[in-house]
């Protein structure tokens, strides 16, 4: 049997939230994906550089490069582990009966609490890979 339902005010406003929080994260991995492009085409190219390093310059900046891809590699870790979590209070809804809109409410939460967390680390991550690409283009 089909009912009709309101969401209440609050409701509703934890709901713009996440749709807000998570808009903001899907144009971070957008600008991630599109850095990630240029760089895997900018490497494979292999442009004349820039700046001329010697090489003990050049294995610093080397290093730091491996750096910044493995703290880039961490936080899309940490990330997906976040977003896997998802699926323990959605899980609820589906295997419990008569709290159905208590448990989608709480899932809700979960994201939007989240979704801020995955903006923020999807910012740094493209800020680490602007890093990196920078580097691609003025050093190696």
């Amino acid at each position: 049997m089909y009912m009709d339902y309101e969401f209440t005010a609050e409701q509703n406003r934890i709901l713009s939230g996440v749709a807000k929080d998570l808009g903001r994260a899907g144009k971070a991995i957008l600008a991630a994906g599109i850095l990630m492009a240029i760089y895997i085409v900018l490497t494979y190219v292999d442009p004349r550089e820039l700046v001329t390093v010697n090489e003990s310059g050049q294995a610093f900046l080397s290093e730091v490069d491996y750096f910044l891809w493995a703290l880039i590699a961490l936080l899309v870790i940490g990330v997906s582990f976040a977003v896997i979590r998802l699926a323990v209070p959605l899980r609820l809804i589906a295997t419990t009966s008569g709290k159905d809109i208590s448990h989608l409410m709480e899932f809700m939460k979960e994201p939007g609490r989240n979704s801020r967390l995955y903006s923020t680390c999807l910012t740094v991550i493209c800020v680490l890979l602007g890093a990196s690409l920078g580097l691609a283009i003025v050093v190696f």
